[in-house]
């Protein structure tokens, strides 16, 4: 289940852009169950997303797209790369809240 203040496609399609952080990645693997790695499907269901927004026009940007270790002031450089903006242009965030039912 997730919750955000989106209603409906046509406030999606509002977006100015969406940046995705896959997390973890490199030598960071994040959860490990047997042989799965969880940085590995943090980034495979990024690059789905990634694509699906593609699709539906709106601009996107991943902050990894390969297996690479990002510190954390690399992460939030990453996520700033693709917009410029100021505190004054900045008009809403948003963020989803995910859980398993």
């Amino acid at each position: 289940m997730c919750f955000s203040s989106y209603n409906d496609i046509g406030d999606i399609m509002a977006l100015k852009g969406v940046v995705i952080d896959p997390g973890h990645g490199g030598s960071d693997s994040g959860a490990i169950a047997g042989n799965s790695l969880e940085k590995d499907y943090t980034l495979l269901i990024s690059k789905y997303m990634f694509d699906r927004f593609n699709e539906l026009g709106i601009p996107v940007y991943l902050t990894r797209d390969n297996d690479i270790t990002l510190n954390p002031n690399d992460r939030v450089k990453e996520v700033l790369k693709p917009f410029v903006l100021t505190d004054r242009e900045i008009r809403r965030c948003e963020i989803f809240i995910c859980q398993s039912e």
